[in-house]
C-alpha cells in the first residue's frame, strides 16, 4: 500500500519542512503540498528562516 502525506501553509518556512519531512514524511512514498508554499502576505514581516526557493528545490 502507498503511504501518502499531505501537507500545506509552510510558507518558506525552510528549516519547519526539514523536520516535517525527517519526523513525520520519513517513510511516506508521496508527498502533496495543497497550498501557499511561498509567502505570508504583504501584512506580515518575513520570518526568520524564510527560504522558499530553498524549499522548492527540496
Amino acid at each position: 500500500m502507498m503511504k501518502i502525506g499531505v501537507i500545506a501553509d509552510t510558507h518558506g518556512d525552510l528549516v519547519g519542512w526539514q523536520k516535517v519531512i525527517e519526523e513525520i514524511f520519513s517513510d511516506v512514498d508521496m508527498i502533496i503540498h495543497a497550498g501557499d508554499l511561498f509567502n505570508y502576505g504583504p501584512r506580515n514581516p518575513m520570518p526568520e528562516g524564510f527560504a522558499p526557493g530553498e524549499l522548492v528545490e527540496e
